[in-house]
């Protein structure tokens, strides 16, 4: 058998507790009734002990009086009906309460008891009115929030498709070249170079590290993170590329400190951005011909008073101009040929610097350069913030490479 439905809660405030009885007495059977003899009195009970469908207030009371008092209930529980019932039927008094407290009801006392209670059941019917169509517009956002996510899932998995492919030719290109130096190794009988097998491993790597990710944008989940000094990987990302060849005539630095400068990241991830940053930084020093001494830089440093480890890419190459930068960020917005960019590069570099509570940012200068800075949280400061959730933020993951940087 199901339980008797809950009677509507209702708060009447009166100075004088010879009202607040009789008020009782007449509403008891249809209402969960509650008084207070002030109108502080009523704001405690609202804060401790609300909701209440309807507040029933008098309008002369000391130190607060009832439109007052109504109009701090409209600020505190806007959902609650508002009821006045007083014996003060000035003109002025009527249009004050209104005005400050949008009240529902304006009963004159002494009120006939039918007339308080049918008053009291329509203002219960009003306050469940503005609660039900309240919870109508949550649910409405609610199915369109899972139906943006769903649409932005399947958008992911379009961008994922191009990007992994753009991935794995830059795997491809660390793999041929360790495989032309292990070949050339076998055939002179001799054993491969310890970096041409580090290599290796590194393509062994990244690659488990991708198919992982592919199988996780079904299953989004927590991001394997671990404390990384981004000095070693900086420095660790340019012999990559020096052994690759891909730098070819373009001088490779790197300035990081020689003590552990730590980020709390999955590294492959981060390898993958500085990656994806020197690799175009390297393509745009190698669009140019009247550079003479062509640079690219990394540099890492660690922002001790805002916690923060910055690491800058710069380079003295052809510079973005300022029509391109407002595309900068957008997938698949590249100048470059087919052959050498797919435009994906920087927004997925973008999603997995702020996946981990940092932030991306350029400054250009057309015949100058570009410099390209990732400030994340140092260390512990990071813990917590590298949720990738089921979003384009989860495709950044799987998907770095090169090709959008310099457009």
């Amino acid at each position: 058998m199901d339980a008797p439905a809950a009677k509507p809660r209702v708060l009447c405030v009166d100075d004088e507790p010879e009202v607040l009885r009789g008020l009782r007495t007449v509403l008891r059977r249809r209402f969960d009734v509650h008084t207070a003899e002030s109108g502080r009195e009523g704001l405690a009970l609202l804060s401790e002990q609300g909701p209440f469908a309807v507040v029933v207030s008098d309008m002369k009371m000391p130190e607060m009086d009832g439109a007052a008092f109504l109009a701090a209930v409209k600020d505190r529980a806007p959902d609650t009906t508002r009821v006045l019932l007083t014996g003060e039927a000035s003109l002025s008094a009527a249009v004050a309460a209104v005005n400050s407290g949008q009240i529902f009801r304006f009963l004159l006392k002494p009120c006939p008891a039918d007339t308080l209670v049918q008053a009291l059941e329509d203002a219960v019917a009003q306050h469940r009115m503005v609660t039900r169509d309240r919870e109508l517009l949550r649910h409405e956002v609610d199915r369109l929030t899972e139906q943006l996510q769903h649409a932005d899932r399947l958008a992911s998995l379009g961008t994922m498709a191009g990007a992994v492919g753009h991935e794995l030719a830059n795997v491809a290109t660390v793999l041929q070249a360790a495989v032309v130096m292990v070949g050339d190794a076998a055939r002179e009988g001799r054993p491969a170079v310890p970096e041409d097998v580090a290599d290796l491993e590194w393509v062994l790597e990244h690659l488990q590290t991708h198919a992982t990710n592919l199988l996780r944008l079904a299953r989004p989940g927590e991001d394997a993170c671990t404390q990384v000094d981004l000095g070693q990987l900086a420095r660790r990302t340019l012999d990559l590329l020096r052994s690759t060849k891909v730098a070819m005539n373009v001088d490779l630095e790197v300035d990081a400190p020689a003590t552990p400068v730590r980020v709390h990241a999955n590294r492959t991830r981060l390898e993958q951005v500085l990656l994806n940053l020197v690799k175009n930084a390297v393509d745009a020093v190698q669009e140019r011909s009247d550079v003479e001494h062509p640079r690219v830089r990394l540099s890492v440093r660690e922002d001790r008073v805002n916690r923060r480890v910055v690491c800058t890419v710069e380079d003295n190459g052809c510079g973005i101009p300022e029509a391109h930068l407002r595309q900068l960020f957008e997938p698949y917005f590249t100048t470059k040929p087919p052959d050498r960019g797919t435009g994906l590069g920087l927004p997925i570099v973008r999603q997995i610097v702020e996946s981990y509570g940092g932030d991306l940012s350029v400054s250009t200068e057309v015949g100058r350069g570009s410099a390209f800075t990732v400030s994340l949280p140092s260390g512990a400061a990071a813990v917590g913030a590298a949720r990738v959730n089921g979003s384009l933020r989860e495709t950044a993951g799987v998907t770095p490479g090169a090709g959008g940087g310099e457009p």
